[in-house]
């Protein structure tokens, strides 16, 4: 899978590992907190490795899916790696847009998604089928001031998804999971006053954000059976 340090992404992997499936946990920079999961998944008996990964490189998605495929047959792809503007902001107004910015997170959120596909597409059709899961956003669908970047880069994942699924089915499925606001270490990092992290909560049908484990379980429930 891709992005494993981040906070979906850990949870995926030990979920995941929990269930019995061996994991390829991809990661960029932090070389220490994949090797930590890769750990943790191993304490369930379970095949892991942690992996360098830049999906932005098709050389590096090459190796990846490589190394990956020595842990055994690969049956499932989870694409969670996504850009992250510099200084970790998100929000930019038109008038402030760096438009190569935009161009960045395509390639990254799409693009990234689109060479892990193809690369593992053919190592799906010789375990006679598998699944495919691309991480979109619920901002996909709103009309979110200031989120170009980022809803650019998420809603074209969705639309993908669902022209792959008519291309790759019905023996390798794809499908998109578009989270909400999930209580992980990127939503920390917003430092929402109490006041609009209240309000938030109340705006999900549930009266709380979404976690990480939340988004495991339905990562885990689309790769099974």
């Amino acid at each position: 899978m891709t992005g494993a340090t981040g906070g979906s992404g850990r949870a995926i992997c030990h979920e995941l590992a929990r269930r019995g499936w061996a994991v390829a946990a991809g990661f960029r920079s932090k070389r220490r907190a994949a090797e930590t999961i890769a750990a943790r998944c191993r304490k369930l008996r379970v095949p892991a490795a942690a992996i360098p990964l830049d999906v932005a490189d098709a050389k590096s998605v090459a190796a990846f899916v490589r190394a990956a495929a020595a842990l055994g047959p690969v049956r499932c792809l989870v694409n969670v790696a996504s850009y992250a503007t510099p200084g970790g902001g998100y929000r930019v107004p038109l008038a402030k847009l760096d438009v190569d910015e935009v161009v960045r997170a395509v390639d990254v959120d799409l693009g990234g998604s689109l060479r892990m596909i193809r690369a593992c597409a053919p190592h799906l059709r010789r375990a006679g089928g598998g699944s495919i899961v691309n991480f979109g956003s619920a901002s996909a669908d709103a009309a979110d001031p200031d989120l170009l970047v980022y809803m650019a880069a998420k809603v074209s994942i969705a639309a993908t998804t669902r022209a792959l699924a008519r291309e790759l089915g019905p023996k390798i499925r794809i499908n998109c999971v578009a989270p909400g606001a999930i209580a992980t270490d990127w939503v920390d990092a917003w430092d929402l006053p109490a006041k609009e992290r209240r309000a938030l909560e109340r705006a999900t049908c549930v009266g709380r954000l979404g976690t990480a484990q939340d988004v495991a379980n339905l990562v885990a429930f689309l790769v099974g059976d």
